[in-house]
């Protein structure tokens, strides 16, 4: 991890592989692992080191978001939808996260008022913030495009 807030790259790399090869049930490092992929916009790769975090920590939060917004970013649908109901049902401290990748899940499949809904339960536990701002502002015009009266603030 001091290899990567240094911003030596190859070292953190190589120093987070090194620890797999010590230990492979160390789920830290392959979610870090899964950050630089994620950095580096390789989705799959990322989806495959977090599927082997989330075997080792089934209900790490941090894992089990990042997990759902890759899955979100591969077109995985189905997995992220479950992903988001696990962390949401057994992940330690949850993370809002989850809510807001559920409903650009459902924005993608045209379900509106199933968007909505999870971003509602998105706003009641991540108040305030730059994604409640946008969480804010996908509200009002996913309700503008269903119709839908209220608007919440």
């Amino acid at each position: 991890m001091a290899y990567g807030h240094l911003g030596y790259r190859v070292r953190n790399i190589e120093a987070l592989q090194k620890a797999i090869s010590l230990n492979d049930h160390f789920a830290a490092a392959y979610l870090n692992l899964a950050r630089i992929a994620i950095v580096d916009r390789d989705f799959p790769q990322a989806e495959v080191l977090l599927n082997k975090a989330t075997a080792i920590d089934p209900t790490d939060p941090q894992i089990l978001g990042a997990l759902a917004n890759v899955e979100l970013l591969n077109h995985h649908y189905e997995q992220a939808l479950a992903t988001c109901h696990r962390a949401h049902s057994t992940a330690r401290g949850v993370h809002a996260v989850v809510h807001y990748v559920a409903a650009r899940i459902f924005e993608q499949e045209n379900r509106s008022l199933d968007a909505l809904a999870e971003l509602r339960v998105f706003l009641s536990e991540e108040q305030s913030g730059p994604r409640a701002d946008a969480a804010r502002k996908e509200m009002i015009a996913l309700q503008e495009g269903s119709g839908a009266i209220e608007v919440s603030r």
